[in-house]
C-alpha cells in the first residue's frame, strides 16, 4: 500500500511501507509523487507496481473531483494483459476500472470521484485486484505506473489514519491470487479471465483484512516451485519472489533471472508475524500424465522449496513465523511440505518457527462451489475464516 499524505508515517506498496514526498503543480493541480525509499520501481516521479493487492491511498480536501494519472507498460498486443482495479472512497467501493485500452497511450487520466463537497475530506484508495500478468505463458513487462493525482485548483492533502503494525506476507499461485473466484456461472466449465479474478475476495486478502495487517503478496497463476503448469514459461515462483516487479524479467539470456536493479531488498520490509506459502499445485499439475513423477519431481521440488524457505528464514530472521500450506486443489505434495518442515530447522536456523496449514478439505463441496477447479469467493471466505 502506498499512502500519500502531508504528515502520514512511512507507507507502502504490497503493504511494503514507502516514504513519499508530495509537491503540487498549482497551475494544473497535479499532485506529483516522489518516492524517497522504494519497494517499487521508481521512474522519474512515478511509482511502478504489478503485484495483486497493491493499494494506493490519499486523503483529499478542497476539490470536487480527483483523477489518477497512470500508464501501463507493454507494446505487444499478443502479450499485453489488462490490469483491473477497485476504487474505494472513504472505505466504500465507488467504481472499477481496467487497462484494456491503455496500450500505446502515454498517460491516462482515470476519474476517481466527481461532484463532491469541497469542504469535506475524502480518502481515496486504488486497489489492484489482478495478478501481475494474468495467466501469462510468457512473461513480459506488464506493470502499471501512477504519476500522481489531478483535482480542482483548491486541492490539498490531508493526514491518513495510522498504518497497521502487523505484517503478513503471502507467496502463492492461482489459489492465493484469486484466479477465477468471481466467475459466473461458477462450475467446472467456468471461463477464467482477468475480469473474474478478484484478489480482494481471495483468502489472502480476507485474512489480512480480518487481522488488520499490512499485506504483502506475490502470487501468480500457473507458477510452481520447481515445475510450472499449463505450458507456462520457465520462470518459477521461486524466481519471481526475488523481484521488485514480478513481470520484469532479466534482459539477458536467462528469462527466469532478475536484473540487479529489479532485485528486492528483503531488509526493507520484514513480516513480523508470519509468512504463508502455498505452492506445489502447479508442480503436480505440470507433470500430470507422467509415470511416477515422484521419482524425479519431488526430489527437485523438495530441494528447491527447502532452499526458498532457508533463504527467507535467513533474510527475515527468527522473529518471523513461517506457515506452509497444502491444498485445496491437490494433496499430492503435502508429504513434501512435511519433509521440508522436518529439514528446515537443521538447514536454516535452529530457532525457526514453522508449521503446516492443511487446506486440503476446502474443495470437498461443503464450503462452496469450485470455479474451474479453483476456490470460489465463497470458498476463499471459508479458507480465511
Amino acid at each position: 500500500m502506498v499512502w500519500i499524505g502531508t504528515a502520514s508515517p512511512a507507507v507502502g506498496l504490497w503493504s511494503i511501507w514507502l516514504m513519499v514526498q508530495m509537491s503540487m503543480v498549482v497551475a494544473e493541480s497535479l499532485v506529483r509523487v516522489d518516492a524517497l525509499d522504494s519497494r517499487v520501481r521508481i521512474s522519474g516521479n512515478g511509482i511502478a507496481f504489478d503485484a495483486p493487492g497493491v493499494q494506493i491511498s490519499a486523503s483529499f480536501k478542497g476539490t470536487s473531483w480527483v483523477s489518477a494519472v497512470m500508464t501501463q507498460e507493454g507494446q505487444d498486443a499478443h502479450a499485453y494483459e489488462p490490469n483491473y482495479f477497485n476504487v474505494y472512497i472513504d472505505s466504500q467501493l465507488q467504481t472499477t476500472f481496467n487497462t484494456k485500452d491503455w496500450m500505446g497511450k502515454r498517460q491516462v487520466s482515470v476519474p476517481l470521484f466527481a461532484g463532491r463537497d469541497t469542504s469535506a475530506a475524502h480518502v481515496v484508495t486504488i486497489t489492484k485486484i489482478t495478478e501481475a500478468q494474468f495467466n501469462a505463458a510468457n512473461i513480459t513487462s506488464n506493470y502499471v505506473t501512477i504519476w500522481g493525482f489531478e483535482g480542482s485548483p483548491g486541492l490539498t492533502l490531508k493526514d491518513l489514519p495510522a498504518i497497521p503494525e502487523r505484517k503478513i506476507e503471502f507467496l502463492g499461485d492461482s489459489i492465493t491470487a484469486g484466479f477465477c473466484n468471481a466467475a459466473e456461472p461458477c462450475d467446472e466449465d467456468s471461463v477464467c479471465t482477468a475480469a473474474n479474478q478478484q484478489f480482494n475476495s481471495s483468502w489472502a486478502s480476507l485474512t489480512c483484512q480480518a487481522l488488520g495487517a499490512q499485506c504483502h503478496v506475490q502470487a501468480w497463476s500457473g507458477r510452481g516451485v520447481a515445475e510450472n503448469c499449463c505450458n507456462q514459461s520457465a520462470t518459477l515462483m521461486s524466481d519471481i519472489w526475488l523481484r521488485t516487479l514480478a513481470s520484469v524479467s532479466s534482459t539477458g539470456s536467462e528469462p527466469a533471472g532478475t536484473s540487479a536493479e529489479n532485485l528486492w531488498d528483503f531488509r526493507s520490509w520484514v513480516p513480523d508475524v508470519l509468512v504463508l506459502i502455498n505452492l506445489g499445485t502447479n508442480d503436480v499439475a505440470g507433470t500430470a500424465g507422467i509415470l511416477q513423477p515422484s521419482d524425479w519431481l519431488f526430489p527437485r521440488f523438495n530441494a528447491t522449496y527447502l532452499s526458498l524457505l532457508t533463504s527467507a528464514a535467513r533474510a527475515y530472521g527468527t522473529s518471523t513465523r513461517f506457515i506452509l500450506a497444502c491444498g485445496p486443489m491437490s494433496s499430492a505434495y503435502c508429504a513434501s511440505i512435511e519433509w521440508v518442515m522436518a529439514q528446515a530447522p537443521q538447514d536454516a536456523l535452529p530457532d525457526l518457527k514453522v508449521s503446516l496449514l492443511d487446506q486440503t478439505r476446502f474443495l470437498d463441496g461443503s464450503f462452496g462451489p469450485a470455479c474451474n477447479d479453483h476456490p470460489s469467493a465463497e470458498v476463499d471466505a471459508a479458507m480465511a475464516d
